[in-house]
C-alpha cells in the first residue's frame, strides 16, 4: 500500500472536522466518515440537517441516501445505542466481547 493511502481516513476526518467546525458538539459529531446530527427536539432537527447537508455539497461531498436515517429517536453509533433518555453500550457487542474472553 502506498504511504499516502495509509493516512487517508485520518486526512478525511481532519477535513470533515474542519468543514463542520462551527457545528461540532452543538448538533453535529463526526467520526471518520460517519456524521451524527443530533437535536434537542424534533422541531429543530430539519433545520440542523439543512445546515449540514449543503456544507457537504459545497466541498464536493455527498451523503448516500440509503445510508442515511433521519428523525430517529434510537440510533446505534460507535458501539453505543443513543436515545433521548440515555446512552448505553450495545448489548450485542457486550455479549459478543464477553463470550470471546471466556471461550
Amino acid at each position: 500500500m502506498l504511504f499516502g493511502l495509509t493516512n487517508a481516513l485520518v486526512i478525511f476526518e481532519y477535513m470533515m472536522n474542519n468543514i463542520f467546525q462551527e457545528y461540532l458538539d452543538q448538533f453535529d459529531v463526526i467520526y471518520l466518515d460517519d456524521i451524527l446530527i443530533f437535536s434537542s427536539n424534533m422541531e429543530g432537527h430539519p433545520s440542523e440537517v439543512r445546515l449540514v447537508l449543503p456544507k457537504l455539497c459545497d466541498h464536493g461531498l455527498y451523503a448516500k441516501r440509503e445510508k442515511c436515517d433521519f428523525g430517529c429517536t434510537l440510533m446505534e453509533f460507535l458501539d453505543y445505542v443513543l436515545s433521548p433518555a440515555r446512552i448505553r453500550m450495545d448489548a450485542w457487542k457486550l455479549h459478543k466481547s464477553g463470550s470471546s474472553q471466556h471461550g
